[in-house]
């Protein structure tokens, strides 16, 4: 009938229309960020910020970490301090270890081993620096940002805790000592610990080294190695 067939041109006409406006909406929305799982390449809208870890952060990350070992409460021998590293931040490094020379430094040691009690399984070279004055450390992992503190001073909690004892230049020379009422200015006990590289009064027939270990193609596939600090 007429009517049914004006209703049916109707509807026609209705959904093309709506076809065609979310066709222009379609054109006016922004592109989103893709996931990027399992993509080799990741779309991301050009307002979206791009972090990006510099050689020098991530240095003052590994400066903090050797920082944070020097503690009072724990023992004198930390365990070695491990990170995960790109091959080109070890490169970096490794000029620091060679004080920017045109030549770099060889390792002291290297040694090829087989891993086969931890991931990743398989044969790996290691390679081994020994630092051997605390000047040299310095001058390899001192950062603006971070620098290397060599001392540090703690004070005893109540609770059997030791806590960094505050820095405050103008207060430190009064704050060394006590004085009790017709007494003399006694001072303060302090609990240091420091960080020992060469030789030592403590150990006067032998030198204690700073270790840096580097174990390149950890994983390969985006060429990072694994760095050791002991």
């Amino acid at each position: 009938s007429p009517a049914t067939d004006v209703t049916g041109m109707k509807r026609k006409l209705e959904d093309q229309v709506e076809a065609e406006d979310a066709m222009v909406i379609s054109r006016h929305l922004p592109s989103l960020p893709l996931p990027s799982c399992g993509m080799k390449h990741d779309i991301i809208s050009s307002g979206s910020p791009q972090p990006c870890l510099g050689f020098q952060t991530w240095l003052a990350s590994i400066t903090e970490r050797i920082n944070q070992t020097m503690h009072y409460q724990f023992p004198g021998n930390p365990d070695p301090l491990v990170f995960t590293a790109p091959e080109s931040f070890f490169e970096c490094l490794r000029d620091r270890i060679s004080l920017n020379g045109k030549k770099k430094r060889l390792p002291n040691n290297v040694v090829t081993f087989v891993r086969r009690d931890a991931l990743p399984v398989g044969t790996f070279s290691k390679f081994t620096w020994n630092i051997t004055t605390l000047t040299h450390v310095q001058q390899i992992f001192d950062t603006p940002q971070v620098p290397l503190l060599v001392e540090k001073v703690f004070v005893a909690n109540k609770d059997g805790t030791y806590s960094p004892a505050p820095s405050n230049p103008e207060t430190d020379s009064i704050d060394k000592f006590s004085k009790l009422p017709g007494k003399l200015k006694i001072k303060a006990h302090e609990m240091k610990t420091f960080l020992r590289v060469g030789s030592s009064n403590l150990e006067p027939g032998g030198k204690s080294t700073f270790d840096i270990e580097w174990i390149p193609d950890i994983l390969p596939t985006v060429n990072m190695g694994e760095l050791r600090i002991r």
